[in-house]
Order: C-alpha cells, then structure tokens, then sequence
C-alpha cells in the first residue's frame, strides 16, 4: 500500500546535460542507494515546474519530486516492498 509523506529529504544528484539523475538519498536516519531509476515525468503548478523520479532503493519504490528553483527535494511517497 502506498505510503504519502511529503517530507524533506537530502538527495545526491548527478547533472549533466541538463539530466537530473537522483543517485543517493537520506530518509529516516538512512542513506538509501537507488538501484533503479523507473520513470521521470514533469508537473507544471502555476509558475513552478516539479520534476518527479519513480526509485528502486532498499524497502521499496520511492517518489522523489525536485524544485528547480529553489533546488529542494520532497519525497512524496513510499510503496514499502511485501
């Protein structure tokens, strides 16, 4: 079951070429490695423009949204693994 959190989080990127590419990210006390990057798709809120990373990391498959502007990162959701 999907878990919605909207909560902060520390994120380790790679940009090249205009390319957002989360690598590593801190939740909870832990630092979880992303193993697979599943999809990535862009939402427009009036004048802000978010960018969401679908993640395979240990304990599940995790929603990442990135702000450009301010260069924040929020995880949105968690689907924990069975």
């Amino acid at each position: 079951m999907e878990e919605l959190l909207s909560e902060p989080v520390d994120v380790l990127a790679t940009f090249q070429e205009r390319v957002v590419t989360p690598r590593r990210f801190r939740w909870q006390g832990r630092v979880l490695t992303v193993k697979t990057l599943n999809l990535t798709y862009r939402v427009k809120n009036g004048g802000a423009t978010y960018r969401y990373f679908s993640v395979s990391a240990p304990g599940g498959t995790y929603l990442l949204r990135f702000d450009p502007i301010d260069l924040s990162w929020l995880l949105e959701s968690v689907y924990p693994e069975d």
